[in-house]
C-alpha cells in the first residue's frame, strides 16, 4: 500500500494552476484576433481545487486495489472478516465524500482573459479531474450574468457562466476571487448598457 501510494502520489504532478504545462485549449467559433491576452480576473484558491480534484485518482486508486486485496486475505485466512468490511466502508464513503466536494469545483473558472481588442474571452477553468482547460470565445458569446436566475445559496458559492457555442456551464466565484479589472469584467460578463450590476474588486 506504501508503494502504490508513492507511486501514485508520483504520477499525480500536482502543481499550481497558473504554472500547468499540460493545459487543453478549445477555440468555440472564434474570428482570428490578437493573442496577446490581459487577465481580468483570478480565483486565487484553484491551485487547491486542482490537488483535491487530482486527489480523487488517488482515492480511486487505493479503493480498487485495497478492498479486492483485504477480501482476498480473508478468503486465505489471512485476517477476520472485520477487516475487509471495514476497508470496504471507509473506502466506499471517503470515496463519495471526496467526489462530491470534488463536484463544487468542477468546472470551476480559475482564470479569466480578454483580446487587446476587447472581443475576445479566454477562459481557463477546472475539469472534473483537476486539469485546466482552456477555451477561447467570442465576448457576445457569454451570457450576462445578471441574465441568470438568482440564487442566495448558490451565488454564494459561485454564479453559473453560460456560453452560447459551448455545451456546459461554467463556475464563477464573486465572493471569493479577484477582480483584476473592473472595466473590463463589467465588459465581459454584464449588459453594459444596464445599471444596478455588481462586482467586487480587490
Amino acid at each position: 500500500m506504501l508503494f502504490l501510494t508513492k507511486l501514485l502520489l508520483k504520477n499525480l504532478n500536482i502543481t499550481t494552476f497558473k504554472n500547468l504545462n499540460r493545459s487543453v485549449y478549445r477555440k468555440v467559433n472564434v474570428t482570428p484576433v490578437d493573442i496577446s491576452f490581459t487577465p481580468i480576473y483570478r480565483f486565487p484558491y484553484t491551485p487547491l481545487c486542482s490537488a483535491i480534484n487530482k486527489f480523487k485518482k488517488i482515492q480511486l486508486g487505493m479503493v480498487v486495489v485495497s478492498i479486492p486485496t483485504t477480501y482476498f486475505c480473508y478468503i486465505v485466512n489471512l485476517c477476520g472478516v472485520q477487516i475487509p468490511l471495514a476497508f470496504s466502508t471507509v473506502g466506499i464513503a471517503s470515496t463519495i465524500a471526496l467526489f462530491s466536494v470534488g463536484q463544487l469545483f468542477s468546472r470551476l473558472i480559475g482564470y479569466v482573459y480578454v483580446s487587446r481588442n476587447q472581443k475576445q474571452i479566454k477562459l481557463a477553468y477546472l475539469n472534473f479531474w483537476g486539469k485546466r482547460i482552456d477555451i477561447i470565445c467570442d465576448i457576445k458569446d457569454v451570457t450576462p450574468l445578471d441574465d441568470n436566475p438568482s440564487s442566495s445559496i448558490k451565488d454564494f458559492l459561485y454564479k453559473t457562466v453560460w456560453i452560447s457555442t459551448y455545451d456546459k456551464p461554467l463556475k464563477i466565484n464573486l465572493s471569493n476571487g479577484q477582480i483584476l479589472d473592473g472595466d473590463l469584467f463589467k465588459h465581459s460578463f454584464y449588459n453594459t448598457n444596464e445599471t444596478g450590476y455588481y462586482y467586487k474588486t480587490k
